[in-house]
């Protein structure tokens, strides 16, 4: 099965760097659930709300194919 995620990044002005070895991995002492790549699926309203409280509207999110086996 095939669903949209979408990950929310810190805007740095690096898009092409992020478009070539992204996802970002999530390492800070302040992930959620642990080190990981996050995504909000299905809805990119969440994306967006995270930025803005996260990012103070600095940020990028950029959208992925993600295949969920099971």
């Amino acid at each position: 099965m095939l669903t949209i995620g979408y990950h929310t990044l810190e805007d740095r002005d690096d898009v092409d760097a992020i478009e070539q070895s992204g996802p970002i991995k999530c390492e800070t002492r302040l992930a959620w659930l642990g080190h990981g790549f996050y995504f909000w699926d299905a809805n990119m309203d969440w994306a967006h709300r995270f930025g803005r409280s996260r990012y103070n509207d600095q940020y990028m999110i950029f959208e992925a194919e993600i295949a969920i086996d099971g």
